[in-house]
């Protein structure tokens, strides 16, 4: 038998830029709890006739047009990583972001770099219980992937 090569899931992190020149990327506390990061591809679906027997039934096509990628993130609220988050979203600011399976070797593992956009911020709260935060970001230009090594 063979099992697979898991990873924890709060190995998924969600870390943000400081927009300074050499950049430092913070894994902000708010995100403590759930990660998911999402892969999307822009599809054409078409289909193509046989040329020679027009009578017989097309074969599908598909190409991709564009790739984007997302990611969502929850937890138990943390004041000052919450505040910083807010604000970004609230001067509607472009910053870089990296999610990273922190893993590496033979466990695979990788880091998507790229700038984001802040989608949604949500707070929470139950009287007696802790606040809950989440936010949702996607893709704003360019992103590399790269194998951690």
């Amino acid at each position: 038998m063979s099992l697979a090569k898991n990873t924890a899931g709060e190995k998924l992190l969600i870390k943000f830029g400081d927009g300074e020149t050499s950049e430092t990327f913070t894994h902000y506390c708010s995100v403590n709890a759930e990660r998911t990061l999402n892969l999307t591809s822009d599809v054409f679906e078409g289909m193509v006739p046989d040329c020679d027997d027009p009578s017989a039934a097309a074969k599908p096509v598909m190409r991709v047009k564009g790739l984007s990628w997302s990611a969502e993130g929850q937890g138990i609220a943390d004041g000052p990583s919450a505040l910083a988050l807010v604000q970004a979203w609230a001067n509607a600011e472009t910053i870089n972001a990296k999610v990273i399976q922190d893993v590496s070797g033979a466990l695979g593992g990788f880091t998507l770099t790229g700038p984001i956009v802040i989608r949604s911020i949500t707070l929470g709260g139950t009287r007696g219980e802790d606040q809950t935060f989440s936010i949702s970001i996607g893709a704003a230009g360019d992103f590399d992937i790269e194998a951690n090594a």
